[in-house]
């Protein structure tokens, strides 16, 4: 009877675990469509929020952006 239990415990946090990264992805998908959204609103304020001080920006065209210049960019609409 002590290994079922220890094994329904083991089954349940497996789902558990699971669940969490499911819930973690679905976050940061909603995360990134909201920063998507601001950027073709330009919504300045609210990503200087959402950006690490740290933050970079590589284009495909191998330009690179620290938060300060790819904010100024969004505020131009020239991204």
């Amino acid at each position: 009877m002590k290994k079922i239990s220890t094994l329904f415990i083991v089954i349940l946090l497996q789902f558990s675990v699971q669940a969490s990264a499911i819930s973690d992805s679905s976050l940061l998908i909603t995360l990134n469509q909201q920063i998507d959204n601001y950027v073709v609103a330009k919504d300045t304020a609210a990503l200087r929020k959402l950006y690490a001080a740290d933050f970079v920006f590589s284009h495909g065209t191998g330009n690179v952006d620290n938060k300060q210049s790819w904010i100024k960019s969004i505020a131009k609409g020239s991204y």
